[in-house]
């Protein structure tokens, strides 16, 4: 496996502690950076602080309260498809 750095930020949202570790060290061995967190505001939070930066979004589409999961894909799809202040193409 090469140790090259694909540069790509993977977010993941998950309610599951073992599941979301299991995600992130797949991804980290095949050198995606993984954020993991438990909560949507902290996914927003973070996708928000990470302006443009965050290059693929994994959520549990299966967790309590799901009917808000579109009003949740739309709003951080808005914040990581924009962006950074001063990026370049």
């Amino acid at each position: 496996m090469s140790s090259e750095v694909h540069g790509k930020t993977i977010l993941i949202v998950g309610n599951e502690p073992d599941i979301l570790n299991l995600i992130m060290r797949v991804l980290e061995e095949h050198r995606y950076s993984a954020l993991t967190t438990s909560a949507a505001v902290n996914a927003i939070r973070t996708a928000t602080e990470l302006k443009g930066r965050i290059n693929l979004l994994v959520a549990d589409a299966m967790r309590p309260g799901t009917f808000v999961i579109n009003e949740f894909l739309k709003t951080v799809h808005q914040i990581i498809s924009s962006r950074p202040t001063g990026a370049s193409l």
